[in-house]
């Protein structure tokens, strides 16, 4: 989702600057079930979301949104002849949209021992920690991208003054859309959440081991 507001200023000496607007992850729950920690990973290894062709016990996904705005200044060079566009990103707003996290619901730990009851509760406490880690890492990508877009300008001269700011809009559009190009934002995100996962190896691991 990309759009962007075109307006004439007086200055452009000011850096351009990223807003960006942190997300509230969706919960989505699956049940799973199983009277020892190894039949409800067995279980979780059934229904759980699919992340790179395997299932896992969570997995977290978002689009990503970058909306720039964009400033120009017109002067006359009278003695070339020309009109000189000089045109500058103004501000970057990135978030993330549709933004949700897949984990595991158990069905009942009543025939669950006090020490697997214990183990789940970590399992679960440090799963949802790690998905949202994910969550960082996407809009801290969305912020990086917005620092990218926002260090583009344009100067363009031209004879006819309305040639000279169409241009110049032309030659910002062109580049910036190269940013923000939903297939681009998608690898760009895909990208950091491999790192993320090749990194902590998919999150916690369940020990079913305790009987």
């Amino acid at each position: 989702m990309v759009g962007w507001r075109y307006f004439q200023t007086k200055d452009l000496t000011m850096a351009g600057s990223v807003k960006a607007k942190t997300p509230s992850p969706k919960n989505v729950p699956y049940t799973v079930a199983g009277d020892t920690l190894a039949d409800i990973w067995a279980d979780i290894e059934k229904k759980g979301p699919k992340v790179n062709g395997k299932n896992r016990a969570g997995k977290t996904v978002a689009k990503g949104d970058a909306n720039p705005n964009c400033g120009f200044k017109v002067k006359e060079d009278k003695k070339k002849g020309v009109f000189i566009c000089d045109l500058a990103t103004s501000v970057v707003n990135v978030s993330l949209v549709d933004c949700t996290i897949d984990h595991p619901k158990l069905k009942s730990d009543k025939n669950l021992s006090a020490k697997a009851k214990k183990e789940w509760k970590r399992f679960m406490k440090e799963l949802m920690v790690h998905e949202n880690e994910h969550v960082t890492a996407m809009i801290d990508e969305m912020k990086a991208l917005g620092k990218e877009v926002v260090n583009i300008t344009k100067q363009v001269e031209d004879a006819d003054k309305k040639v000279a700011q169409e241009k110049a809009l032309k030659e910002w559009e062109t580049d910036v859309l190269a940013k923000i190009d939903t297939s681009t934002i998608e690898a760009r995100l895909e990208k950091v959440n491999k790192a993320l996962d090749s990194k902590t190896g998919h999150g916690p691991v369940l020990d079913t081991s305790i009987p």
